[in-house]
């Protein structure tokens, strides 16, 4: 039994590998890119509400999405978790027309936490925004960490590595 290498099938399979990233290379120059920078592409807010008196809601997280982006297929992930401490807050993510295609649904007194995948529909790029709808009399903190990164390159945002 012999170790060598038969050479006939290293050239095939040297020949194989190039035509492999000739053709990995010739695809992504024909997918549509984003034009949305990699730095925005990605956000951490921690943040808090204490002793406000009446309802309301606060959409302060603004996420561009553009056609690029749809077509490169990487959904929008959140993690948002925190603490109640009195009255109840209801997470929202609301596409560019103002509709909401996520709720965490009534979050009332105690702890909470929720990873969210969401798949980007095609057609629906513009500014899409992440806050919450507050009852009276709200105490509550909370961190919210978004993305809209390549699987690859997530693991070198902090945290997500260990998320996602």
């Amino acid at each position: 039994m012999s170790n060598k290498i038969n050479p006939n099938r290293f050239q095939h399979l040297l020949a194989f590998f190039f035509l492999f990233m000739l053709f990995s290379l010739l695809s992504g120059c024909a997918a549509r890119t984003s034009e949305i920078p990699l730095r925005e592409r990605w956000g951490k807010v921690e943040g808090s509400l204490s002793h406000i008196t009446q309802a309301g809601e606060q959409f302060n997280v603004a996420i561009t999405i553009d056609d690029g982006l749809i077509a490169q297929g990487q959904p929008l992930k959140m993690k948002i978790s925190g603490m109640v401490s009195s009255g109840s807050v209801r997470f929202e993510l609301r596409q560019p027309d103002g509709q909401s295609v996520w709720d965490s649904g009534k979050v009332g007194a105690g702890e909470f936490s929720f990873n969210v995948t969401y798949n980007l529909p095609a057609e629906q790029t513009g500014i899409y925004e992440v806050g919450f709808v507050h009852s009276e009399n709200i105490s509550v903190t909370y961190n919210l960490d978004w993305q809209i990164l390549p699987r690859g390159l997530s693991i070198l945002v902090s945290g997500f590595g260990m998320i996602y």
